[in-house]
């Protein structure tokens, strides 16, 4: 059975993405927060559907969009048990910078 788990940065991330949305809305950040898990869920069954990430850092990241919130974007390595999950933030930002290239 493949799993997933989340660095600490991508559970802080959950934390913090819950936090800015919860200020608008708390259902919408549990709304939110739940499609994030289902598509880790979704990365660990079928790990290979996201894409590299090769404009967004150097390492060798998989990306993957949160739907329906596809301004969120879900980077993750392969693991032989399925994924780790290293970052999840808004396509946006400064990726190189926060996935440490």
């Amino acid at each position: 059975m493949s799993r997933y788990s989340l660095s600490r940065k991508a559970r802080r991330d959950v934390f913090d993405i819950w936090i800015y949305i919860a200020k608008d809305g708390v259902d919408a950040a549990d709304r939110v927060e739940a499609a994030i898990y289902e598509n880790c869920k979704t990365l660990a069954e079928n790990p290979r559907i996201g894409k590299l990430a090769i404009k967004a850092t150097k390492r060798p990241l998989m990306c993957w969009p949160a739907v329906p919130y596809t301004n969120y974007l879900i980077f993750y390595e392969l693991r032989p048990y399925g994924v780790t999950i290293v970052r999840i933030t808004r396509g946006e930002r400064n990726l190189p910078k926060l996935l440490g290239n």
